[in-house]
Order: structure tokens, then C-alpha cells, then sequence
């Protein structure tokens, strides 16, 4: 910590800000899911963990699996939201 010039409370605390943010945004995309009743299918876990594992074949099946479908809720979440501003 001395190398960077501040204390343990002082560090977390200039952490904090962009924490809270993270956690308000993933609360409403979840909102968001569960209200537009987004759901992603096997398959297309499936077809996203084909396309990654092809350029990452060393990575661990079920943090891929658990990857790929976040990354096609998000997805979709903001297709939806972009739909909706049109």
C-alpha cells in the first residue's frame, strides 16, 4: 500500500463508486430479463460455447457454459432495449 500512497480504507473506498455502479446495472438488466421474460436456450448456449471453444479449446466447460450464457442474456437484454428506443 505505501507504494501507492494510500491507506487500505482509502484504496476501497475509491473502489466503491464504480462497485455500486456495476451492482445497480447488472440489478436492472436483471430486472429486466425476469419483466421481458428473456430466457436463452440450450441451443444457443451450445452454438456460443462451439464458436469460443474453437479459439479457446483449454477453457473449463462449465465456467464456458456459465460465459456463454450470460454473454446471450446481454445480449439480448439489449436488443430489447434498443428495440424499445426506437
Amino acid at each position: 500500500m505505501s507504494k501507492i500512497n494510500k491507506t487500505e480504507k482509502e484504496l476501497l473506498d475509491s473502489f466503491s463508486p464504480e462497485a455500486k455502479r456495476k451492482i445497480k446495472n447488472s440489478l436492472v438488466l436483471k430486472e429486466i430479463e425476469k419483466r421481458e421474460n428473456i430466457e436463452v436456450s440450450e441451443k444457443e448456449i451450445k452454438e456460443e460455447m462451439d464458436k469460443i471453444s474453437k479459439i479457446y479449446p483449454e477453457l473449463d466447460q462449465n465456467q464456458l457454459k456459465e460465459y456463454a450464457e450470460e454473454v446471450i442474456r446481454n445480449e439480448k437484454i439489449f436488443q430489447f432495449l434498443e428495440n424499445f428506443v426506437k
